[in-house]
Order: structure tokens, then C-alpha cells, then sequence
């Protein structure tokens, strides 16, 4: 199997990294002039209006100012996006009215347009990036005298980044653009010719981006108008986490990658000779545009996502009454149109050996649509949001078509251990369905029956022209159209099931491109703004928090328990602020976070004429080294989100508290906190507004060597939980299950040809073989009787071990599941140049020796009483089943029956068992469970019969004299050489993943005593000739 750097990649998201933007050109008689208001201490060479809008063209942001001393960075240059967000904010006015503020927001922007920022005290504490550029010790003196220079150069197009995290800021849309034509924009609506442009003064408007809600202004744009030029510019909507993990490995991309998507803005006018040439220029920045009606991806985007999907993967049920597309299906049908659109474009482009990732929850019904027609594709579906119990995915009327739609790839992926548990309890609640920890069985058992027969659907497929005979087997109604949506989707199921059985579920925290933000904090211009904001804030304690202003991030629960720790602790008013950078979200959203009203209320409270005890930023108002300088100098960061996957900007706070190394305050209830690396920061409720307070007053007041202690923790883990880790391990565990579950299953292994193993096994002189040997299922069958089990060992069995032990050149190793006491012994005692390998690798007894030596390192055996537990509940509800204590590994089975209800009863109960305990202990203790057809096994991960070979295989071997010191258990690489020590590698058993590992490794040969006729072994005989098989290979 090749590596997945061997392959391209088609990278499947709603949002592509890159858009466009399109301008029209509305009629120039309709357009009226807006006069500028301007603010008592504007400058005589700048014009701004009182939203800071300069009319002569470029848009003045009043929280974004240049660099303290960097002439190359101007806001004023740049066009300002066209974020979702920004469109439903935009003043845009034709009629020359102006309108008033929308929040309160607005009316602090407003308010500090109009300010003299020249009469403000020097030490007022208001917005940190208002008022440098008139401020003592914040600029230079010659740096108002550079600006105004800049203001006059021709400008440049800036390289496009889309920063270093999920969350990063300049990744929602603080970038430079390619224009298609020298043109000024401005947020105003009015768009004004560049001066230092010789292209045509044609007034242009940018036209709305792709949004989340539908605006709430009436925009007076006629549609008598052409299209105008378009430009290509960082997509502020994509998923920048995605886009920073995939560009970090980029590099090892030897066949390439294209990016699937949709662009930022409305499609519907554009010409298909435009379409023609979008499409020809983004293939230059790897994007493959995916054409989407508006008013289907409208109906996707803001109605299913983001009013359906969106709350309930968040725990938030929206109420029937006020979001009826709960139980309407019109969105859903709009939904998996914008998906079969997707598949459509990927199908067009796939070609063999491509891997496809498919991305969050916009694309739910994707994987399948893409199985039913590319029935062998590597497909790998990563959910970045959370995923929750199944008693709220119930909820959903589509809920059966959204899992059966991720169930279509190889390879499902989530943020942390709990999402993936919510997901594989879902579908075996819902689609009755056998998930295990490894992943979700979707044939039932040994026959391979579907488990989703016609028959048993809940209604006949028919029309909704039916006859009244015909209603009366649908309930007495005909079909909706959610009904009919998923029946096409079960029957698509059913379809690839011969090809697609099993579907491995696993867990890959998303984490940050360490190295790339190192490079941008280390950038003059953050250290700049870090100094400035050090000297103008000088004894202010400050705390940073970034959130969506939605309900599920937390925000007005933060700000209450804000309110509360100023309240119960008097000498911090005045001396400390929160810094609220909000990320853009969905009107409707917003004002459900209902957080502005605290935030009025708190400044209104607390705020004198130098203090203000909460600023508030759109990420739109910052540059990303504005935001790392914040990181940098705050003396605490809060995370509040009520649900939430990774938070990525706490991992973007911890590395830029490199110097600092202040505390972390962090939800419980976010991905990141559920992992042991983030245990040290300060954990909150964030419904408890007193726990929260208590944590500021703790971050505030921690000693220096306290917080750098949990720091030092925090840093470990994000350097180890990276994005390149992220991207890589998905990428090659989804090319890893498609191989083994769609090639290596459709490779017939050969029958045993013994003439051959025979020649091989005639070693030269001096050369030296190794017999890796399994004993149960090879050997002898598998002992399924309670214990105590027989210990009498087959004398077939020992005459052939004896046989093979005698030859000199042969270095025989018995490999076993079985426990130490028993069988084992008895074999030990008559073969003491037998090495052997029990309880499937947790012990070793060397050739030679009558030493065992365990393979655990840290032996911690606690786990098996609270395991021991749990399985005695499950045995107790399921007939027929016993447990077998041994002394590393638990050993739960159910004899085999003849009832069919009875075995899909107890493979239900082996399955929810394995989960259980997977999931209350597998963490915490480090275990792994191997199951099987009627049993599984529970044993320290560390250990198995793959380690256990790879020492046999090491260098150095095993020797009695080894036993106080470490054994290697590093599997050989080719460049190790040293397994040459061995002429000839035989091994014969029924572990498959075993039998496939060593084919790979020279001079070996497999064969496989298994009941699979397919797989990756060279041989395959079956055990009832195995004895017959060695007769003939040893056989002078």
C-alpha cells in the first residue's frame, strides 16, 4: 500500500479558500452623492464620513491604523471584504438618506468617529487601536508624515494568507485581493474610482456575499445593470483550520490537490462565459467552483444549516413553533441538492487512486452520494463541530439520511473520543446498526444480511398519485418529500452494501500550524503593535476572549460573570477590561445571543471618562498582528462556549504567551478541554456566572511560577496536537481502511503451494530461519468453554513445534492468546528452546529460559475490576455468555446458537459492552479491544502480537539476559537491514492484520489459517491441512 503523499486529494468544502467578487454597475442617474460628515479632528488631506469612510475612495477603519512604523501596511489601501457578516452590517444607500445604527455597537463606532481623538486625555482607556495615531509614545513622530505618503503611492497587491488557525482573523477576510480592475470600494455602498487609476470612473458596487440570513436592509439596486469585473481574494467565510492544516503539508502532496466549493458570492447572474473564465483562473489556486442556485443553497446554507443542523449538533433544540423548518422538508430537499451538486463536480474530476475528504456538516449526504457512484474511492468525512447524544439527534425529522449519508465513507472522523461515542451510539439507537469502538458493522454478522431489507421499510415508495389502497400502507397519506428522500437514500445503501461493510469511526483533534505562527508573531509589526499596546495600557489588566456572538458560544454568560467579578471586587474597576473580539455569524443568531444589552449595560455602569470595561471588535475592525499582539500582552484568555469542538484559539494564545505564560480560563463543555494536555488551564461552567467570576479573580491574582507550570503543560500539547499531525493522520487512515476494506478484500489469496515454501525454506549454509507459529485457530481450534479450560495439549501439535525446534537453522516462536497458567506450561516445560509469545504479546518467555517477561511497561492492572464490572451486567442480560479473567486481558463471549434473534441480541450487547467500556475506561487506561464474530478482548494498548514480532524481529532479539532492560518493540524499517540475520521468515497464523504486516517485511512469507479467502497474505491454507502442509515443506 502506497503513501497517501502518492495520491491527490480532493478536498470537498461548502466555502472554497479563495473567491470571487463580482461588481455591477448600477445607473449612474440613479445615483446620488452622499456628503461627508466629518469628525472635529479629521485630517485636512482625509475626508471621512461618520462611519469612516473616506469619499475620495478608501475605506478608514478607525480600529484598524497602521503599524506604529511599518509604511508598508495601510489599512486605507485595502478593500474591505465581503464578509456574510459585513453584508448585513453595510450602510448602503443610493438615495442619499443616511440610516441610523443597527446596535449598539454601531453607536460606540459612531461615537469614536466623531471624537477628538487629539482632546482625549493621554490617559483615557478606550479602544486600544482608535487612537494611536494621535496618541503620546503610541506612534513615531515621522509616521502621520508616512501615512500621508502612502495614501498617495500607486498600490500594490498584497500576498494573499489565510493566517494560522480555524479562527485565525485575517482569515475572515482582513487579505489582500487580485483586482480585475483598479477600483475602491467603500462599505458605504458608493463605490469610488481609484484617483491614481487611469481605468474609466464607472461607479461599481460590490455585490452581497453568500450570507447566513437573509439582510435585514432594503437595498435600492435596480437590476438594470451589466455585470462588472470580478477579482479573486481569500474567502472569508471558508474554514481557515482546514485550509492552514492542509497548506502545512501541502508540500507533500507529490500528485497535488484541488479544493471543492462554492464561491462567496450570488451565482445565478453570472454569464457561462464568465463561468467559463472563474473557473479557468481559480484552477490556478487549485479550486474547482461548484454551481449552486441561490435559492437552493439559500435554503441549505441558512435555513438547514444554520437554523437545523447548526443548534441541534450544539445541543440547542430550536422551538417547533418559531423554526418551522424542524418539520418542514423543504429545506432538506434544498440541502441535498446543493450535495448532489458537489458530487457531481467531484465525479467529473475523480479519477482512480484519487482520496476524496469531504468536510463538516454542509455536507452531510455527500460521502454516499459519491459511494453509490464511485463504489472504490477512498473517501474520508471529518465533522469539525461537535456531535451529540443521540437523544437529541433523534430529534431530527431527517435524521436517518444524515447518517446514513456520512455512513458512505471509509473513514468518519471527530474532534474528541465523546463525539465519536455520541455518533456510533446514534446509529446503533437509530439505524440498529452494530458500532463498535473500531467503528460501525453495517452487515449483520457471519451471513452478511443487510440489515435494511425493503421489506422492512416503514412505508412502499409509491407516488403521490396513489390510489386510496396504496395510501392506506403509507399511514393514509402519500409520500412527503422527505419520505421519498429516504427511501433514494436507503436504497443507495443498500446498493454499494457488497462493496461497503464496514466503516471505521475514529479521532483526530485539529490543532494549529505551530511553526507558521511563530514565524508571524516574530513579524515587526506585531512586535510594534505588543509595545505600543504595552506603553499605552501600562498597569491595566486586560482579558481577550474571541467568540461568535451566538448562543452557543457563551458570550452573554461571559459578560454576565464579568459584571459579577466587577461588582463583588471593587479595586479591579478601573484597572481591569475585556477585550471581545466576535467573529461574524448570522444576524438571526446574533440577536439570539443576546449579549449586547449586557454589554451596554456593564459600560454604562462601570465606564468613567479614561475607563471602559469592555471593548468590543468584528474581527473585520482588527489585523491579524493587531490580534497576536493582544494574545501577546493579555494576562488571560476565556473560552465560555456552551458546546463547542477545538478551540484553536486557545491554542493560538497559549504559544503566544511564550514570554508571559498567563493563564487559561476554558469551558468544560469545549473539545479541547477533553484532553488530558488542556486539564491545566482554569475549567468553568459556564452556566455557573460565579465559577467564572472566581476563575478571572484566579487567573488575575496566580502566581508567576503556578502559571507557568500549566503553561508548560498547555504548550506540550499544542506542539504535539498540530495541524500537520491532524491532516496527515486522517489522510492516512482514510487511504489505510479504503485499502483494506475495498483492495486488499478484493485480492484472492492463492492457495498454499508447498513445493514452493519448500525450495525457499532450503536455507544456504549458515543461514538461519525464523517459524512464527499461531497456536489457536492453526494448531488446534479455539477452546470456547468457560474456564476452567483443558490443559492438555494436541499431540499433533507437539510433535510438530518438537520437529521444528530440533532443525538448528530455526529460531521457532509460538504465538498465543492463551494465559501463562494451562496449555502454555505444559508446552514451556517439554520445549524449553520453544519461545512463546501469551495472552497475545502481554508476555515473553525467550528461547532458552523459563523467565517470563511482561511486555507492559507500567503494569496497571487496576482497570480490570471496574471492566470486570461492567462486563458482568452485559453477561447477566445476554444467555450463553461467560467471562475469562486472565492475568493482562478480559476475555467476553457468548457461545454460538442457533436463534437468529438470540445472536443479533448478543452482538448487540458485545457491541454496547465494547462501547462502554471503551468509553469509560479506554482513555483513561489505555486499552484497546479486539473483537470478533461471538467474543472480544480487552488488553493494554501498548501491547499485542504486533509489538511482540516486532521485538522478536529486533536487532538485538530477546535473550534471557535481556529481562531487566527495555525491550525494543519499534517494528523494522527497511533501512534497519538488520532482520536480515534471518535467511527465511515464515510466519502461519489466522491474525490477518499480522499475516499482512510482515508480507511487507524481506525475506518473509505468509500464510493465512483464516476463514477469509481475500486479503493481503501470500498463501492461505486452512487448518485442517496445516499439518499435512509442514509434512511436505520439511519433508528431505
Amino acid at each position: 500500500m502506497s503513501s497517501f503523499t502518492d495520491h491527490r486529494i480532493i478536498i470537498a468544502s461548502l466555502f472554497l479558500p479563495t473567491s470571487t467578487a463580482v461588481a455591477f454597475h448600477p445607473q449612474p442617474s440613479k445615483l446620488t452623492p452622499i456628503s461627508p460628515v466629518l469628525p472635529p479632528s479629521a485630517s485636512p488631506t482625509a475626508s471621512f464620513n461618520a462611519h469612516g469612510i473616506d469619499t475620495r475612495g478608501a475605506t478608514r477603519d478607525f480600529t484598524s491604523q497602521k503599524s506604529p512604523t511599518a509604511s508598508k501596511f495601510n489599512v486605507s489601501q485595502k478593500r474591505p471584504t465581503h464578509s456574510r457578516q459585513n453584508t448585513l452590517q453595510m450602510q448602503l444607500n443610493l438615495s442619499g438618506q443616511q440610516q441610523q445604527p443597527n446596535s449598539i455597537i454601531d453607536e460606540i463606532i459612531s461615537a469614536q468617529a466623531s471624537t477628538n481623538l487629539d482632546a482625549t486625555p493621554s490617559r483615557e482607556k478606550g479602544n486600544p487601536f482608535a487612537s494611536f495615531a494621535t496618541s503620546s509614545g503610541a506612534l513615531s513622530s515621522t509616521d502621520g508624515k508616512k501615512k500621508s505618503e502612502d495614501t498617495q503611492k500607486t498600490r500594490t497587491v498584497p500576498k494573499i494568507d489565510t493566517g494560522s488557525s480555524s479562527d485565525s482573523v485575517n482569515s475572515r477576510g482582513r487579505e489582500g485581493v487580485l483586482r480585475g480592475n483598479a477600483v475602491s470600494i467603500s462599505t458605504s455602498g458608493l463605490a469610488v474610482p481609484d484617483p491614481n487609476s487611469s481605468e474609466p470612473s464607472t461607479p461599481m458596487i460590490r455585490r452581497l456575499s453568500r450570507k447566513q440570513s437573509k439582510p435585514t436592509i432594503n437595498l435600492t439596486l435596480t437590476r438594470e445593470s451589466s455585470l462588472g469585473p470580478w477579482e479573486i481574494e481569500t474567502n472569508p467565510n471558508a474554514n481557515g483550520g482546514l485550509h492552514n492544516a492542509v497548506k502545512s503539508i501541502e508540500h507533500d502532496f507529490k500528485q497535488g490537490k484541488h479544493w471543492v466549493g462554492v464561491l462567496g458570492p450570488e451565482t445565478d447572474d453570472i454569464s457561462l462565459e464568465m463561468r467559463r473564465d472563474i473557473e479557468e483562473r481559480m484552477s490556478d489556486r487549485d479550486s474547482i467552483p461548484v454551481w449552486v442556485k441561490d435559492n437552493d443553497f439559500s435554503g441549505c446554507y441558512d435555513d438547514f444549516c444554520h437554523q437545523v443542523l447548526w443548534p441541534s449538533l450544539h445541543y440547542i433544540i430550536p422551538d417547533a413553533p418559531k423554526t418551522k423548518v424542524m418539520y418542514e422538508s423543504s429545506s432538506f430537499i434544498q440541502y441535498k441538492s446543493v450535495n448532489e451538486a458537489f458530487a457531481d463536480k467531484i465525479c467529473s474530476i475523480w479519477r482512480e487512486g484519487d482520496i476524496i475528504w469531504v468536510n463538516d456538516y454542509h455536507l452531510m449526504l455527500l460521502p454516499q452520494l459519491l459511494r453509490t457512484r464511485l463504489p472504490k474511492a477512498a473517501i474520508g468525512f471529518f465533522l469539525h463541530v461537535a456531535f451529540p447524544s443521540s437523544e437529541i439527534f433523534r430529534c431530527l425529522a431527517a435524521r436517518e439520511s444524515l447518517l446514513r449519508g456520512m455512513l458512505g465513507a471509509d473513514l468518519i472522523g471527530f474532534q474528541t473520543h465523546s463525539y465519536a461515542r455520541h455518533f456510533r451510539q446514534t446509529v446503533s439507537r437509530i439505524l440498529s446498526m452494530e458500532a463498535t469502538p473500531k467503528g460501525v458493522q453495517i452487515l449483520s454478522g457471519p451471513n452478511l444480511k443487510p440489515l435494511m431489507d425493503a421489506e422492512n421499510l416503514p412505508f412502499s415508495p409509491v407516488e403521490d398519485d396513489c390510489t386510496p389502497a396504496e395510501r392506506s400502507k403509507n399511514h393514509g397519506h402519500p409520500l412527503t418529500m422527505l419520505e421519498k428522500l429516504e427511501i433514494e437514500i436507503r436504497e443507495s445503501t443498500r446498493q454499494t452494501l457488497s462493496e461497503h461493510s464496514f466503516v471505521d469511526v475514529g479521532v483526530f483533534p485539529m490543532g494549529i500550524d505551530v511553526q507558521s505562527l511563530t514565524q508571524k508573531r516574530k513579524e515587526k509589526e506585531v512586535e510594534e503593535w505588543v509595545h505600543a499596546l504595552r506603553d499605552r495600557y501600562k498597569g491595566m489588566k486586560m482579558i481577550v476572549a474571541r467568540d461568535k456572538l451566538d448562543e452557543v458560544q457563551g458570550v452573554r454568560q461571559k459578560f454576565l460573570a464579568f459584571e459579577r467579578f466587577l461588582e463583588q471586587n471593587s479595586e479591579y474597576q478601573g484597572k481591569v477590561m475585556l477585550i471581545q473580539v466576535a467573529l461574524s455569524t448570522s444576524f438571526i443568531n446574533e440577536l439570539q445571543g443576546n449579549a449586547m444589552d449586557v454589554v451596554a449595560r456593564i459600560n454604562m455602569k462601570f465606564s468613567t471618562l479614561t475607563y471602559q470595561p469592555i471593548i468590543f471588535f468584528h474581527t473585520h475592525d482588527l489585523t491579524f498582528a493587531q490580534y497576536l499582539a493582544l494574545l501577546t500582552v493579555a494576562d488571560c484568555f476565556i473560552v465560555t462556549s456552551m458546546r463547542e469542538g477545538m478551540a484553536l484559539r486557545t491554542h493560538e494564545y497559549v504559544e503566544c504567551q511564550s514570554e508571559r505564560k498567563r493563564p487559561l480560563i476554558l469551558s468544560e463543555f469545549t473539545g479541547s478541554y477533553s484532553f488530558s494536555g488542556f486539564r491545566t488551564c482554569l475549567p468553568i461552567n459556564p452556566w455557573d456566572i460565579q465559577m467564572t467570576a472566581d476563575a478571572i479573580v484566579t487567573s488575575l491574582t496566580m502566581s508567576d511560577e503556578e502559571a507557568e507550570a500549566k503553561w508548560t503543560d498547555l504548550h506540550n500539547h499544542v506542539n504535539t496536537q498540530t495541524a500537520q499531525a491532524f491532516a496527515t493522520s486522517f489522510l492516512a487512515r482514510t487511504l489505510r481502511v479504503n485499502y483494506k476494506h475495498h483492495i486488499k478484500d478484493s485480492l484472492i489469496i492463492p492457495a498454499l503451494d508447498t513445493e514452493q515454501i519448500k525450495e525457499r525454506y532450503r536455507c544456504p549454509e549458515g543461514g538461519r530461519r525464523l517459524i512464527l507459529l499461531d497456536l489457536e485457530r492453526t494448531l488446534w481450534p479455539i477452546d470456547t468453554s468457560p474456564p476452567p479450560q483443558s490443559i492438555e495439549v494436541p499431540e499433533k501439535a507437539m510433535q510438530l513445534l518438537k520437529k521444528l525446534c530440533a532443525d538448528e537453522k530455526n529460531e521457532v516462536w509460538a504465538l498465543s492468546g492463551l494465559p501463562i497458567k494451562g496449555r502454555l506450561e505444559t508446552i514451556a516445560k517439554n520445549l524449553p528452546m520453544l519461545g512463546i509469545c501469551a495472552e497475545h504479546g502481554c508476555f515473553i518467555k525467550p528461547r532458552g529460559s523459563d523467565i517470563w517477561i511482561t511486555m507492559i511497561k507500567e503494569p496497571n492492572l487496576t482497570w480490570m475490576v471496574s471492566c470486570m464490572e461492567i462486563l458482568q451486567y452485559f453477561t447477566e442480560r445476554t444467555s450463553s455468555s461467560f467471562i475469562d479473567k486472565r492475568q493482562a486481558t478480559i476475555v467476553w463471549r457468548c457461545l454460538p446458537t442457533d436463534d437468529e434473534a438470540e445472536r443479533t441480541w448478543a452482538r448487540r450487547q458485545a457491541a454496547e459492552a465494547q462501547n462502554h467500556i471503551y468509553d469509560s475506561l479506554g482513555e483513561r487506561f489505555g486499552l484497546r479491544i479486539i473483537p470478533s464474530l461471538s467474543s472480544f478482548i480487552i488488553l493494554p494498548k501498548v501491547v499485542g502480537r504486533t509489538s511482540a514480532v516486532a521485538a522478536i524481529l529486533n536487532p538485538e532479539g530477546i535473550k534471557a539476559m535481556d529481562i531487566r532492560k527495555t525491550i525494543p518493540t519499534a517494528w523494522p524499517t527497511p533501512d534497519m537491514g538488520e532482520t536480515e540475520r534471518f535467511e527465511y521468515i515464515l510466519a502461519v497464523g489466522s491474525d490477518e492484520s499480522l499475516m499482512n504486516r510482515l508480507k511487507r517485511v524481506k525475506n518473509a512469507e505468509t500464510i493465512y489459517t483464516g476463514l477469509r479467502k481475500s486479503g493481503g497474505s501470500n498463501w492461505r491454507c486452512g487448518p485442517e491441512a496445516i499439518y499435512e502442509a509442514f509434512d511436505a515443506i520439511l519433508q528431505e
